[in-house]
C-alpha cells in the first residue's frame, strides 16, 4: 500500500490523490486525534458537498495513522473532496476534517 497522507487544513496545497486508469483501490492516510472513542465515523464528500461513501471502523492504536481502502471509482469525477472523521457514539462532533484533490 501506498497511501496519500491527509492533514486537516493549512494553507498549503492539498494533498493529490492520483488515479491512473484501471486502478482499482486508493489508500488514504489519515493522523486522527480521536481521545477516547473505540470506533471512527468515516464520509466521503464530494467538491458539491454530496455524501459520496461513508462507514465505520475502529479507531487505530495509538501512533498509527487510519487507513482507509476506497474502491476508486467511488470517487467518481476529478477536484476537491473531503473527508469527515467523526465519532459515531456521541453528538457527532467531528475529529477532523481532511481535504484532497482527486486527479485522473
Amino acid at each position: 500500500l501506498s497511501p496519500v497522507m491527509l492533514r486537516e487544513a493549512t494553507r498549503g496545497a492539498l494533498p493529490t490523490v492520483p488515479i491512473s486508469p484501471g486502478q482499482r483501490f486508493v489508500t488514504l492516510g489519515v493522523d486522527v486525534n480521536a481521545g477516547s472513542a473505540k470506533d471512527l465515523r468515516y464520509e466521503v464528500l464530494d467538491a458539491s458537498g454530496n455524501a459520496i461513501l461513508s462507514g465505520r471502523t475502529p479507531l487505530p492504536p495509538s501512533g498509527a495513522p487510519l487507513l482507509l481502502l476506497i474502491p476508486a471509482d467511488e470517487l467518481g469525477s476529478q477536484g476537491r473532496h473531503t473527508l469527515i472523521v467523526s465519532d459515531p457514539d456521541s453528538s457527532g462532533a467531528p475529529f477532523g476534517e481532511y481535504s484532497f484533490d482527486v486527479t485522473r
